[in-house]
């Protein structure tokens, strides 16, 4: 039976005895299809894609008041920076662009949650994927090209708004083919490979080196996590110690040696300050330093036509009126909301990794999971160099909504050990593959004695 079917069955029934055309359930899905859709068009539809999201989410919303109730405390974590968001209007440098933005930043996270927790993670990456698709084939039909104009070059973006958003989109779009590999069935797995082949063919096509590399470095993460489910302890622990010891002496060399990374980089034509970022970063902490409690306010320094905001346009050739920020999540915060922005996201990110750490030690996380991780760590490394999960109607806070609500929802779930590597350990000592239940040896015997007084 169908999961369309098991949802029609039980449909509530109306006044004349027949039930309802449209499930529960598949209300939720046709919703959260509405608001994802709506989040990768925003950039080609606009103010359409807002309303379309604000109404569906709406609906979602009220459909999702039992489930919000029940994670309250969760829930309550991931709207706390939206919270210090709208607070910072008090010192923000402009008020009423912190709180309309603010505002939108706190509604877009509430329908996401919402959407998260109402239908199941592989369902949510499977419809995500397919509204990326939709926007990847709109690409193709409406090409559109954006010339950067601190490094002249010009880049495909398709119908998104710049080359960083739609390498974004773009290993979004890998990243939950990768987790739709892991955990779908043999149909999943086919759709989550295609999705994994055309979200690679378009970051080629963008021609983005830095998102290629981080898109394969989250699969490698994924493919880590992985190993950790399904691999014996005795050959685990010696290739994670070694797999950390590589890591951190790459970070010391990396840090002990930039001048010479900087030098190399200038001489393969690469630009050593990250194409600016490292000067949008100094701009961040002397904001930050000018505002240390609530900063300039959510969204309240880049406003366009503000003369300080104008001057650093200027160094990257955009117009004074265009859409900057900090590129880095840290330093965003920092200078958008202060100390308490900070401390609002450290304790939604203590939540999300003691879920983990949990997860993986109860065995609650298994390696079908690996899109869960996937997420969380491509979010992780594009923290670095942009600002993904600290905006409104993104899909960055779609997958920041998507990690939160499925390792909630695993939290609940009995602790579950990996078939895999339960069943090598079994024809390691000689056991059987599936050892009977507790107690069905002696409904056997008794069987067996049953039969024997009756023959």
């Amino acid at each position: 039976m169908t999961i369309g079917q098991q949802a029609a069955m039980t449909a509530p029934p109306r006044r004349d005895g027949t039930t309802l055309a449209v499930s529960l359930p598949q209300a939720r899905v046709l919703l959260a299809t509405v608001v994802l859709t709506s989040v990768v068009l925003l950039p080609f539809v606009g103010r359409i894609a807002v309303l379309a999201f604000l109404a569906a989410g709406a609906g979602l919303v009220l459909l999702a008041l039992d489930r919000l109730r029940a994670h309250a405390t969760d829930v309550g974590l991931f709207l706390l920076p939206c919270v210090v968001a709208l607070v910072s209007a008090v010192g923000s440098l402009h008020p009423q662009q912190t709180l309309w933005y603010g505002g939108q930043y706190t509604v877009s996270a509430i329908v996401l949650i919402a959407l998260a927790l109402s239908i199941a993670p592989l369902v949510a990456m499977r419809l995500a994927s397919l509204a990326i698709a939709l926007g990847l084939g709109l690409s193709l039909a409406f090409p559109t090209y954006h010339y950067v104009g601190h490094t002249g070059e010009i880049a495909f973006v398709g119908i998104f708004s710049s080359k960083n958003y739609y390498s974004f989109v773009v290993g979004t779009l890998v990243i939950l083919g990768a987790g739709q590999c892991a955990a779908g069935g043999k149909l999943g797995r086919s759709f989550g490979f295609a999705c994994v082949v055309i979200g690679f063919a378009f970051l080629l096509l963008g021609r983005s080196l830095g998102a290629i590399v981080g898109t394969t470095a989250t699969l490698a993460v994924a493919g880590a996590f992985v190993a950790t489910r399904v691999l014996d302890r005795s050959v685990l622990a010696p290739t994670l110690v070694l797999c950390v010891a590589l890591a951190a002496a790459a970070g010391v060399w990396l840090v002990a040696e930039f001048d010479l990374v900087a030098r190399q980089m200038a001489a393969v034509g690469r630009d050593p300050t990250l194409t600016g970022r490292t000067i949008l970063w100094e701009l961040a902490w002397e904001n930050f330093q000018a505002s240390p409690l609530l900063g300039t306010g959510y969204r309240g320094f880049f406003v366009p036509y503000y003369p300080p905001a104008t001057e650093v346009l200027e160094l990257f050739r955009l117009p004074p009126d265009a859409a900057w920020n900090y590129h880095n999540a840290f330093f965003q915060v920092l200078a958008g909301t202060g100390v308490l922005g900070v401390a609002a996201h450290a304790l939604l990110l203590a939540r999300i990794l003691g879920l983990f750490v949990a997860g993986i030690a109860r065995n609650r996380l298994r390696a079908a999971d690996a899109g869960i991780v996937a997420a969380f760590s491509y979010l992780a490394l594009r923290s670095v160099l942009e600002v993904d999960f600290t905006q409104e109607y993104g899909l960055g806070l779609f997958l920041y909504a998507l990690v939160l609500a499925a390792l909630v929802q695993r939290a609940a779930a009995p602790a579950r050990g990996s078939r895999l590597r339960d069943a090598a350990r079994r024809r390691a000592v000689g056991a059987p593959l599936a050892p009977p239940p507790p107690g069905e040896d002696a409904a056997r015997g008794q069987r067996r004695e049953a039969r024997r007084e009756r023959g």
